[in-house]
């Protein structure tokens, strides 16, 4: 009994590694980024992979002490991590109770906003924009004067969902043209501190007031972030190039993940003609010019996704 009970210990490890190991070549773009991550995300699934396979050949005396061991010692570490995390949690939103956890979808919250007499949008990203075509390069559907067009910030002026990791959708009210900034930033130029990059810099699923972005702008208020949740390289680019001549920021705060900037971002960006245009340091799509124009074909793209009513969460 005790033998059985070890072998099948050995065969879900082996088996789960194995997974784990699958799944971390499959994204390799994202998780075999550098020595450090290769050895952790590929290194601990072979780890467990090893040691279930010495586990099926270890005497019976040892095996089954061996096997408990084992199940314990990684069903405590998960329990532990589960843990801490949730009190860390309660302790920085003393209000949260798992009840009140939100699990309406981002469009069914949008939904619901609309109702209410609220015309919210969800956030975009520029990716949703990024369609493939028959010749393996990727173009915006969107277009102004039969010119392609390419949005670097999500719907403008608008109650913005965000998204939802603690049980509350975040929101805030997007700026002029789009991204998660107060509008008076726009007011005085030149800007002390103007920042780019992805998810990070957006302060994704975090409050506008205490994202670390948020809190630099209370500190320093002529801070305008320009961060959009999926960009990489050549977006950021893009978008200092279109509205960083108005800005004449004193300094540039430009936020780099390794986990996927190159390996996963840039591999793609690189297919749209149009980002490619921007490293000549010359090209522009004017989008401050076009705001109007665009703002007024955006939301009309966006309205129509949402009245297709999507099964998933976002656009």
């Amino acid at each position: 009994m005790i033998s059985r009970v070890s072998n099948l210990i050995f065969f879900i490890g082996l088996f789960s590694s194995a997974l784990v190991l699958v799944y971390v070549v499959l994204g390799s773009d994202r998780y075999l980024t550098g020595a450090l991550n290769t050895a952790l995300f590929a290194g601990v699934p072979v780890l467990g992979i090893m040691v279930s396979l010495i586990g099926f050949t270890l005497p019976k005396e040892i095996k089954g002490p061996f096997a408990l061991t084992l199940a314990a010692s990684v069903v405590g570490v998960y329990l532990a991590e589960a843990w801490v995390a949730y009190g860390l949690y309660v302790q920085a939103n003393p209000d949260w109770a798992p009840t009140k956890y939100d699990k309406r979808t981002k469009h069914e919250v949008v939904t619901d906003l609309r109702r209410a007499g609220v015309r919210g949008y969800p956030s975009v990203i520029p990716g949703y924009f990024m369609q493939t075509q028959l010749d393996g390069s990727i173009r915006s559907p969107l277009n102004l004067s039969g010119i392609e067009t390419l949005p670097l910030g999500g719907i403008a002026n608008s109650p913005t969902v965000l998204c939802n990791e603690s049980g509350e959708y975040v929101t805030f009210l997007s700026d002029r043209y789009g991204f998660n900034n107060p509008n008076f930033v726009w007011s005085k130029f030149p800007v002390d501190i103007l920042a780019v990059g992805d998810s990070f810099a957006q302060g994704y699923c975090v409050p506008p007031p205490i994202h670390f972005l948020g809190l630099i702008q209370q500190q320093a208020p002529k801070t305008i972030n320009l961060g959009i949740s999926g960009n990489g390289p050549l977006m950021e680019i893009a978008t200092l190039l279109e509205y960083g001549p108005i800005l004449r920021p004193k300094t540039v705060l430009w936020f780099f993940y390794e986990g996927n900037d190159i390996q996963g971002n840039l591999k793609i960006e690189k297919r749209s003609p149009l980002l490619n245009r921007y490293l000549s340091g010359t090209f522009r799509q004017n989008l401050i010019e076009k705001a109007s124009d665009l703002d007024r074909k955006y939301r009309a793209y966006i309205d129509k996704k949402l009245s297709e009513k999507p099964s998933r969460a976002d656009i």
